[in-house]
Formats: structure tokens, sequence, C-alpha cells
């Protein structure tokens, strides 16, 4: 797959619909279907393997786009570190959650980003205010270190 021009996306024509018609943008072997349950299926034109993984969903893949943003915005951090997280990170932080927030219809300020998703459910869960006899219902599928994170939560308080 060829280097997309992000900034100019979208500037003439709508978003893709999700599913097949997105696969054009990611940069996925030919014949991998990723099916996010911890079976990825290799699809040749006479044979079929599968593999069970032991997580499920641990892995992901993102846009062509959005990868070539972020090495773009890789190499502004690294030319001068200082001046970026001095003088732009915070109003490039503040863009983002105010364009997530609208995405997902809720006030720029309740946007929080984190860099996993157990550290995601480790602040969501710490931003409850439990009481004595509340109760936590988890999923056979859940990671440990999520399923750990949201006990700890849970405890400290």
């Amino acid at each position: 797959m060829q280097k997309t021009d992000w900034k100019q996306l979208y500037a003439e024509e709508k978003p893709p619909p999700f599913g097949h018609e997105l696969l054009k943008y990611f940069m996925l072997e030919p014949g991998f279907i990723n099916l996010n349950s911890g079976k990825n299926l290799y699809l040749t034109k006479r044979v079929f393997f599968r593999t069970q993984l032991l997580f499920q969903g641990a892995y992901g893949t993102v846009p062509r786009p959005v990868f070539d943003a972020c090495h773009e915005l890789n190499a502004i951090t690294e030319a001068n570190p200082d001046r970026f997280h001095r003088l732009h990170f915070i109003h490039k932080m503040k863009e983002v959650r105010s364009r997530l927030a609208k995405l997902i219809g809720a006030k720029a300020h309740e946007v929080v980003l984190v860099p996993n998703a157990s550290l995601g459910m480790y602040t969501i869960m710490r931003n409850f205010e439990w009481q004595e006899g509340d109760l936590i219902v988890g999923c056979a599928s859940f990671f440990v270190s999520t399923f750990t994170m949201m006990l700890t939560a849970v405890i400290i308080r």
C-alpha cells in the first residue's frame, strides 16, 4: 500500500463505510483476516491455517493514514523535544480531546486519553465512588492485568 496524504484524505470525498471498504486503508498482509478473538486465519490458494492465540484481541493495527500521521508527529517531536513538549503538546492534546468529544457527544474535559486498555480501566474504576455492597461483574475473557487493576482500584479506595 502506498502512502496516503492524510491531510487531504477526506477533503473531497466522504469517509468510507465501516467494513470491507476500509480494508484498502490498512497495511495488512494479503489473505490475513483479523478476527480479534484470539483466532487468526491465514488463507492461501489451497491451504487453510488456523492458530489459537493465548490472549484474545490483544493486537490490532491502525489505518495507513493514522500510521503516517503518527510518524509525521514523531518526526516533529524528535526534531526538538523541548519545544514540542513545552509549547505544542498541550495545545495538540486539547485539540484532540475537543475533536473526540464532538465525535462521541461528550465535553472535552470529560475525554481522557490513556496509553492502553488496562490503564483506561483503572482510570475508570478509580473514578467511581464505591460503596459497601457494590458488586463488580467480570468476564472470563478479561485480561488478567485489567481484572487485577479493577480490583486494585476498588480496594485502594
